[in-house]
């Protein structure tokens, strides 16, 4: 979800066009694509309240562009932390 990796994936699928690769083989790969391990990755779930690892938002862009993607229903608790790159 977010507008970003909506951006990416139109890029990707460009990419592939622009080398040959088929519209069939490059969905196939989208819709299986997970991302990458600590990055806006669910943790965990229970009773509505949903834990989100996002510890490779390590600048501020980085950490509104996932906030852009999130859908919150009531309140949104945001931890952060660290050192910007």
């Amino acid at each position: 979800s977010g507008q970003h990796n909506y951006t990416n994936a139109l890029a990707a699928l460009a990419l592939a066009d622009a080398v040959g690769i088929s519209r069939k083989a490059s969905l196939a790969v989208l819709n299986t694509y997970h991302g990458l391990a600590h990055r806006f990755q669910l943790v965990y779930s229970h009773n509505g309240v949903r834990w989100i690892n996002d510890s490779k938002a390590t600048n501020v862009g980085s950490t509104e562009a996932a906030l852009r993607g999130l859908e919150v229903e009531g309140t949104l608790h945001l931890l952060l932390g660290g050192d910007g790159k």
